[in-house]
């Protein structure tokens, strides 16, 4: 009886350091991926992830000679500046309803019609 109830405990406390593990890992997704996308990426770590969509519009914005802006500014600065646009864009963005999809270097990538609310609200306006 003794190593039963050892052996529940045990498994108890893994199980909640599990579920604190992927408490952890959704806050961290929240700020990267859509959110209907992130439940499937938990359940099925790998796998791909693709939903074919009737409309959407797809935003690529770049910081025109941004290699020059780099040499120039040094990393702090340049860290500052891109910090300073993408926490604009992400402001408007959220204003907007439109969703970040991501940043790299000096790229940010945003769109509308991707995510289950937005198709919502296109089938309700008659789109």
């Amino acid at each position: 009886k003794f190593f039963m109830e050892k052996g529940q405990r045990s498994k108890f406390f893994y199980d909640q350091e599990q579920q604190a593990a992927t408490k952890r890992i959704f806050h961290i997704l929240e700020y990267m991926v859509p959110f209907h996308v992130i439940l499937p990426m938990l359940k099925n770590p790998g796998a791909v992830i693709a939903e074919q969509k009737q409309q959407a519009s797809i935003l690529f914005v770049m910081v025109e000679d941004f290699d020059d802006h780099a040499r120039h500014l040094g990393a702090e600065k340049l860290m500052e500046f891109l910090n300073s646009t993408f926490t604009m864009m992400d402001l408007i963005c959220a204003k907007h309803a439109v969703t970040k999809i991501e940043t790299v270097g000096e790229e940010y990538v945003c769109a509308v019609g991707v995510v289950p609310e937005d198709e919502q609200e296109a089938k309700d306006s008659g789109h």
